[in-house]
């Protein structure tokens, strides 16, 4: 099975957040295009809040703390 996850490309979503798994895969009428049925990583009856942080960058390590723990 497939993952979705956000593709960065609008500004209103990072890239890499999952969205879930791809299902199914059916033709479309025309045959032009594909429709995909996703099952969501997420339980919507029970999401209450979602926080995205973006442009995160964990602290650096300072050289002499590092070198003391040995």
């Amino acid at each position: 099975n497939d993952r979705v996850i956000s593709s960065g490309l609008s500004v209103t979503y990072p890239r890499g957040i999952d969205i879930g798994v791809v299902k199914n895969i059916s033709p479309e009428p025309s045959g032009l295009l594909l429709s995909a049925d996703i099952e969501p990583v997420v339980n919507f009856d029970k999401l209450e809040e979602v926080l995205i942080i973006t442009g995160f960058q964990p602290p650096e390590t300072v050289q002499g703390a590092e070198d003391s723990e040995n």
